[in-house]
């Protein structure tokens, strides 16, 4: 009785199994099909990836290259501080009580205290007027606070210490320059939707590439095609090669897209690298990481497979 029972559910695994191995040999025949076709006019293939490859390659360099900028604003926004200048009649005490309430402070990092003497000194090594500064009845420099506040502060917060410090009682100002920051992280977040528009005017581009070499295929091969129509074929075994195909010249464009970004990291990074170690920086270019080139590589083949259905579609509606 249980053989009996086991008999369906082994009927069934059966024909499953020969349903999913007739749609693999099906789907790897329409695949080897697609690669013998493109490999018959190689130059003509090669043309076409080429310029896949550069349309998809020109969003991704300059995408590239704003994610560097914006890790070296990050950097440089890590790195800001603040000066405030003492007055000049303030004591020791009072200079002591300010610096327990810096070390208290939630958001403030570090600070470093230069008294008086130590500017003058600084000053006088710096500027080479050590005679001249000696003759002066008294010291014309003020204590001076080297104040680093914590990372991952917005402008509004730094706004408000600053304000907060410039209003306290022991200080005489604050210099600290956040207007160039937000200038420079306004024209990254610029060159970024620059960069989406321009990647979907070229991913536009792509589909458009794609699209025409399809329909100069179907229309190359429309009497092949009616035929194989006439004699039962459905929409399915008719389109399958030529998503293939589609889909072969968004991968390769997307490899091409890929290396090209890799090339031009691998030319700027010595001169990036020269110009860091001028400005006493250890910034170097990001190269392009494996999730992103594989990303490349799967929009490549998306854009490629959505210009082939298109174009697929319209031809077969227009055989109807």
């Amino acid at each position: 009785m249980m053989a009996k029972r086991n008999q369906p559910s082994a009927g069934v695994s059966s024909l499953r199994y020969s349903w999913l191995s007739q749609l693999f040999m099906g789907h790897a025949r329409a695949c080897f099909s697609s690669i013998v076709r493109l490999s018959r006019t190689p130059f003509a293939t090669l043309l076409t990836m080429i310029v896949v490859g550069i349309s998809l390659a020109l969003p991704l360099g300059l995408f590239v290259l704003v994610q560097n900028a914006q890790m070296l604003s990050q950097q440089w926004n890590k790195g800001q501080q603040l000066s405030l200048f003492l007055r000049m009649d303030v004591s020791q005490s009072e200079v002591d009580e300010f610096l327990v309430k810096l070390q208290l402070d939630p958001q403030i990092s570090s600070f470093q205290y230069i008294t008086p003497d130590e500017a003058l000194s600084e000053f006088q090594e710096a500027a080479g007027m050590k005679t001249l500064l000696e003759s002066l009845p008294s010291n014309p420099l003020p204590g001076v606070v080297i104040v680093t506040p914590k990372e991952n502060h917005s402008t509004p917060s730094m706004r408000r210490l600053v304000s907060r410090l410039k209003h306290d009682p022991q200080v005489d100002l604050v210099q600290f320059d956040y207007r160039w920051i937000e200038r420079l992280l306004t024209i990254i977040l610029l060159l970024k939707k620059f960069v989406w528009a321009f990647a979907m005017l070229l991913g536009v581009g792509v589909i458009m590439v794609i699209g025409n070499t399809i329909r100069l295929a179907t229309e190359n091969h429309r009497n092949e095609l009616e035929i194989i129509r006439l004699m039962g074929a459905t929409n399915a075994f008719i389109r399958r090669p030529l998503l293939y195909t589609g889909t072969i010249f968004g991968v390769l464009g997307g490899i091409i897209a890929w290396l090209c970004v890799d090339f031009m990291i691998l030319w700027l990074q010595s001169t990036v690298t020269h110009l860091a170690n001028l400005y006493s920086s250890h910034f170097h270019l990001d190269e392009l990481g494996l999730f992103m080139a594989l990303s490349m590589i799967m929009m490549g083949g998306g854009l490629g497979f959505l210009a082939s259905y298109v174009v697929i579609s319209r031809e077969l509606r227009t055989m109807a």
